[in-house]
C-alpha cells in the first residue's frame, strides 16, 4: 500500500525540521511502516533539500514541487502554481492507494486528485482552522471561505 501525503500549502520538510517538529510529524508514518509495511509519498512545497533531509527513510519518497519550478514570492502565484503538483506528480499520484492532506490549508490538491483519479482521500484537519482565524480576528471573507 502506498499513501501519498500532501503537505500543508507552502510547507516543506525543511520547514518541519527548522521548526523542530520533524520527528513528531514523522512518528505516525514510521509506526505505520513498521506495523503494516505501508510506503509513503510526501508531496511537498519544498525543493531538493527535502529529499536530502529524509534520505535515510527508504519507505518515504519525496516529491518537492520546487524541484520542478521556481519558488515565487507572491502568495497568489504560489497558490496557482500549487495546481501544477497534479501535473508534475500525476504518475506518482495515480499509483497511490490513498491520498491524505496534512492540514486543511492545502486540501484542494489531494481533493482534486481524488476526484480525477478516483483514489480514496483522507482529509486531516490538524486544528480547527475557523477557530484559529476567529482568534486572529481574520476578515469576514476569509472566515466565510474557510
Amino acid at each position: 500500500m502506498i499513501v501519498s501525503l500532501f503537505f500543508t500549502f507552502d510547507k516543506s520538510i525543511k520547514d518541519w525540521k527548522k521548526s523542530g517538529i520533524l520527528e513528531r510529524e514523522l512518528k505516525p508514518y514510521i509506526l505505520l511502516n513498521k506495523k503494516y509495511n505501508i510506503s509513503f509519498n510526501f508531496i511537498t512545497y519544498g525543493d531538493l533539500e527535502d529529499i536530502k533531509i529524509l534520505q535515510n527513510y527508504n519507505f518515504i519518497n519525496i516529491y518537492p514541487i520546487y524541484s520542478k519550478l521556481s519558488r515565487p514570492k507572491n502568495i497568489f502565484i504560489k497558490f496557482f502554481k500549487s495546481f501544477l503538483l497534479i501535473y508534475f506528480f500525476r504518475e506518482v499520484i495515480k499509483k497511490s492507494s490513498i491520498l491524505k492532506s496534512n492540514q486543511f490549508n492545502g486540501l484542494w490538491i489531494p481533493l482534486l486528485c481524488s476526484l480525477f483519479f478516483k483514489i480514496p482521500f483522507i482529509c486531516r484537519g490538524g486544528y480547527i482552522w475557523y477557530k484559529f482565524l476567529d482568534v486572529q480576528k481574520a476578515n469576514y471573507l476569509k472566515k466565510k471561505i474557510v
